[in-house]
């Protein structure tokens, strides 16, 4: 292999070598993306109960207030 063939051949490792690191580092940003948005609806899911929870309470205040005025 001659020297210029040499060369190029380590640059074209080392250039790999950085596109290798970069879809490394992309892919981690994925899954923390993917992680918090999983997170995020979990929360979502949680306070949208809760929400019908305090509905169906509300109902059952307003039912007993109505009762009392009987």
């Amino acid at each position: 292999m001659s020297q210029e063939n040499y060369h190029s051949a380590r640059e074209m490792s080392y250039t790999i070598g950085e596109i290798s690191a970069g879809i490394h580092t992309q892919s981690d940003t994925i899954l923390d993306v993917t992680s918090s948005l999983e997170n995020s609806n979990k929360v979502v899911s949680n306070a949208s109960e809760l929400v019908g929870k305090l509905h169906n309470d509300a109902l059952k205040a307003e039912k007993a207030a109505k009762a009392l005025q009987l």
